[in-house]
């Protein structure tokens, strides 16, 4: 009988820190942003910006493409899909497409995805 109060003792011990150990040890990471304006909408699903680092881009439901980061500045970066110029501000969660001589402005949510 004490062998098994004392492993009981033991398990109920030893759980609540494993199980706290796994919530702060996240093994993906994954965010993901809508953007929307009056005529288009956007997806960019990322583990991680850094300059050059490849995000997943969709447009107006269009194919999911891998595209690359031009450049990132404070919070800000720059990429390109077809023709269009984008800029997205993740503190303010506006992002911009200019195409020619055209600038569309998004408004953008973020959603974080942790596994």
């Amino acid at each position: 009988m004490r062998k098994e109060m004392i492993f009981i003792a033991a398990v109920l011990f030893i759980l609540p820190l494993v199980i706290f150990f796994m919530m702060q040890n996240t093994r993906f990471e994954e965010n993901i942003l809508y953007c929307k304006s009056p005529k288009n909408t956007f997806n960019i699903i990322y583990a991680q910006l850094e300059n050059g680092a490849e995000i997943s881009f969709e447009k107006n439901d269009q194919e999911l493409k891998k595209i690359y980061i031009d450049n990132l500045k404070n919070e800000t970066f720059y990429f390109r899909h077809d023709y269009s110029d984008y800029k997205l501000n993740l503190i303010k969660l506006i992002a911009t497409e200019t195409l020619k001589s055209e600038t569309e402005i998004y408004k953008c949510e973020l959603k974080k995805f942790k596994m």
